[in-house]
């Protein structure tokens, strides 16, 4: 048979629909139960490296209209007319590709997640007529890509941008006073969680209670909980009998609501995070400080690859791993994939920063690690180097002062990460330690354990 067709334009809107994408027209007896099918590939990509396939399915419409193709006067591609005896052609007849819309849309989901912002899509189709069991190709291959702006479905969720919390001990005690909970900088759809850290003191336990509300029209609603003295659950309107939730024990407490799900959790928050790798003695590792139970900081040894984990235990707490993209956190259980960092050979000191609300890190390789103070006239080139122990945590050497006069330490000879304040608990950028007179002077810097310290003696 003689088939024809051409592109059209799919820039229209469309909600779980069929998506017209191709106008057939037959132009000569097509034999009877044969059916025009194809494959549609879009993709976030020109290459189409992680294309979704989507099939094509022809609809008939009406023979005396116009196709798209013949509105816009495009080019129609021909398929070679075999060699058959000459019939007297039928009445053309006229079909449409179409897909479903609603399968674009998980497409769109894959490559973009939820967020309804515009993105640029490419697509491409290959045609196919199939009768029975045989299929024949008709456009020989994959067309040319092609660019098209797509906004997906914006679904709704009521969901607010921002949430409050609120409780006898939080904000004031009432929603005119709460405070803002955390969220990370994804897309609400994406990241539902909103969390605030509280530190329960010893006599708040038996009456710290919490509630959360929406902070606008998406929103505005209070929510407590089912079961009070429940840790996780679900939420539940105050208006349809939720009440406060509560703590009943000491100590800092992540509140955790996702807000799509509607539910609750409340665990201990950590004080630190271990640093361990694969294979590593988990009961050894450094930590990671936090002043604010999100960001944590501070030096890691590593060997190729590492983890992170609220527990120096494999069996128990957190761990956090490599996210899909580079400089992403994932959280699960010790089986977390490894983050792999380029440049770590053996043991190899790092100072890393994590942020687990936003689920990022990054980390520096530290390559000098040394003394500079008024000994040295804080000249950029005058640190005087510490010689690392195997382990990679504890640092010595001598220095020799001519007489009283401050002090600190410093990687990689910059300002961007050094440690001051006391010796019994060092401090990044805290204040200037102190020799106290002339002489020299054995120095060990231990970064085994946090608090970090120092011991300077005069020999």
């Amino acid at each position: 048979p003689l088939v024809s067709w051409a592109r059209r334009c799919v820039e229209e809107t469309h909600t779980n629909i069929d998506i017209p994408v191709i106008d057939v027209t037959i132009e000569s007896d097509f034999p009877e139960g044969a059916v025009v099918t194809g494959v549609f590939q879009v993709a976030d990509n020109p290459d189409f490296t992680n294309a979704v396939e989507i099939p094509i399915t022809s609809k008939e419409i009406d023979s005396n209209a116009a196709t798209k193709a013949d509105d816009e006067g495009e080019d129609a591609i021909t398929a070679p007319e075999p060699e058959t005896p000459e019939v007297t052609p039928a009445a053309p007849r006229k079909l449409q590709g179409v897909i479903e819309g609603n399968l674009w849309e998980d497409a769109f989901v894959t490559f973009y997640k939820y967020n309804p912002a515009p993105h640029d899509n490419y697509y491409r189709y290959i045609l196919y007529t199939q009768i029975g069991s045989q299929v024949t190709e008709l456009s020989g291959d994959y067309t040319d890509g092609y660019k098209i702006m797509v906004t997906p479905v914006d679904q709704q969720f009521p969901i607010s941008d921002e949430y409050v919390i609120f409780g006898k001990y939080i904000g004031g005690g009432d929603l005119e006073h709460a405070v803002t909970m955390k969220h990370s900088d994804t897309h609400k759809y994406d990241d539902p969680n909103y969390s605030y850290v509280v530190e329960v003191a010893a006599n708040q336990v038996n009456d710290f209670t919490w509630e959360v509300a929406g902070a606008d029209e998406n929103d505005n609603n209070v929510y407590g909980v089912v079961d009070p003295a429940a840790t996780t659950g679900q939420l539940r309107l105050i208006t349809d009998g939720g009440v406060p939730g509560q703590i009943a024990l000491e100590g800092p407490w992540t509140i955790e609501v996702n807000m799509l799900k509607k539910t609750y959790s409340i665990k201990l928050a950590a004080k630190s995070l271990y640093v361990y790798g694969p294979a590593g003695d988990i009961s050894k590792s450094m930590q990671l400080a936090t002043d604010n139970f999100t960001n944590y900081y501070g030096f890691g040894c590593i060997k190729e690859s590492f983890r992170l984990s609220t527990d120096n235990k494999l069996d128990s707490g957190l761990k956090y791993g490599a996210g899909e993209a580079e400089g992403t956190l994932s959280v699960g259980d010790k089986d977390v994939n490894a983050i792999k960092v380029s440049g770590a050979k053996a043991n190899t000191l790092f100072y890393i920063n994590a942020d687990i609300v936003k689920m990022t890190y990054d980390v520096t390789k530290i390559t000098t690690l040394g003394v500079v103070g008024d000994f040295t006239k804080w000249a950029d080139d005058k640190d005087v180097a510490l010689k690392a122990n195997s382990a990679r945590n504890k640092y010595t050497g001598e220095v020799t002062v001519d007489a009283a006069g401050g002090f600190k330490f410093r990687c990689n000879g910059s300002w961007d990460i050094n440690l001051g304040g006391s010796l019994d608990n060092l401090t990044f950028g805290g204040d200037n330690l102190q020799f106290p007179e002339a002489g020299t002077y054995s120095i060990t810097l231990d970064l085994s354990t946090l608090p970090y310290t120092a011991t300077v003696v005069k020999k």
